[in-house]
């Protein structure tokens, strides 16, 4: 979680820069329908969203910090997926 949390902090720090650019809206769509598919709740009112890429774990975490989540697990599976849980 450590690594992820540090590739965060590099990428607002290029987008500051003006290096980075915005995201596409296209591929911004495409992440939040494909998050919203993956996405179940569990007894104890945690959100998971599974199986997902990098980049698509990286970004639900920085939507989810940016709208105020700031309880957030991540794990990694062993196929190389990533695993996303979040609550208020």
């Amino acid at each position: 979680m450590t690594l992820i949390r540090a590739a965060r902090a590099a990428r607002r720090s290029k987008r500051r820069g003006g290096d980075g650019g915005p995201l596409m809206c296209v591929a911004q769509m495409d992440l939040s329908q494909r998050i919203a598919e993956l996405t179940s709740t569990d007894a104890e009112g945690w959100a998971r969203c599974e199986r997902l890429h990098k980049i698509e774990a990286e970004r639900l975490l920085d939507w989810l910090e940016a709208n105020g989540y700031s309880q957030t697990e991540v794990s990694l599976a062993e196929d190389g997926s990533f695993t996303v849980r979040w609550r208020r």
